[in-house]
């Protein structure tokens, strides 16, 4: 079941799971995110096209370790931007730990200056 996030409860920690580590950010969108928790950085991983799903498989695994090690708990939130299946692969697994996973998105403009995240929730 997918809700909109009324409540922010249990700030702990921002992962953010992107190829834009948060130092590269704009200065309002960290200011939002430390508004959650500290951020954590971990970058998307890359996989070729052309890879084999054992492959496939491996990389997305070695970042569900990088998670794991994080100790992620029930309110830290999960900013997410990639490919769809490996997004979809890593949100799963977090969902999978906790029973419930907070997410969010960066809404952009036309210009693609960040304006504010939009979180939702997974349970």
């Amino acid at each position: 079941m997918i809700l909109k996030l009324k409540e922010r409860v249990n700030k702990i920690m921002f992962i953010n799971i992107s190829n834009t580590l948060s130092k590269d950010w704009e200065p309002n969108k960290t200011q939002e995110a430390q508004k959650w928790g500290k951020i954590i950085d971990i970058e998307f991983p890359y996989i070729d096209p052309m890879s084999s799903d054992d492959i496939f498989e491996e990389t997305v695994d070695e970042s569900k370790d990088k998670i794991k090690k994080l100790n992620p708990k029930k309110g830290d939130c999960v900013c997410i931007e990639g490919e769809i299946g490996i997004t979809f692969d890593i949100i799963d697994y977090v969902h999978s730990c906790l029973n419930y996973v907070v997410c969010c998105y960066p809404v952009i403009d036309n210009d693609k200056n960040f304006i504010k995240f939009r979180f939702f929730y997974i349970m």
